[in-house]
C-alpha cells in the first residue's frame, strides 16, 4: 500500500478514537476560536431579544385588556348620560323639585321645506 493511502487508513482508525477523546472538537475550537465566540455571542443576543420579544407582546396584551375595559366604561357612561337627559326624566325631575315649568307643546324652530 502507497504511503498515501496508509496515511488515510490510519486517519480513519484514529478518527473515532480521538472523537471519544474530545480531541477533534477540541482541535477544531483551537483552529476556529473565532467562530466559536461569534456563535456564542449571537446566541446570547437571540436569548435577549427573544426576553424582549415576549415583554413587549405581554405589555400589548396588557394594554388590550386595558383598553377592552375603557371601552366597556366609555358605553356605561353615555348609557348613564343618556338616561340622565331623557326629556321624560327631565320633567320628572321638574316635578319632583316643583320648580312649576311647563315643557312647550311645539318646536321652537320651525323648518321651511321651500
Amino acid at each position: 500500500m502507497s504511503p498515501f493511502f496508509q496515511k488515510i487508513s490510519d486517519n480513519i482508525k484514529e478518527t473515532p478514537k480521538r472523537i471519544v477523546r474530545g480531541h477533534t472538537i477540541a482541535n477544531f475550537l483551537m483552529r476556529h476560536w473565532k467562530m466559536a465566540v461569534l456563535l456564542v455571542f449571537l446566541s446570547i443576543l437571540h436569548i435577549n431579544s427573544r426576553y424582549d420579544y415576549e415583554e413587549q407582546v405581554t405589555k400589548i396584551e396588557t394594554l388590550n385588556l386595558e383598553k377592552e375595559n375603557w371601552k366597556i366604561r366609555e358605553n356605561i357612561v353615555a348609557s348613564e348620560l343618556i338616561a340622565i337627559t331623557l326629556e321624560a326624566n327631565i320633567v320628572n325631575r321638574i316635578e319632583k323639585r316643583g320648580l312649576g315649568l311647563m315643557s312647550a307643546d311645539t318646536t321652537l324652530i320651525k323648518i321651511d321645506k321651500n
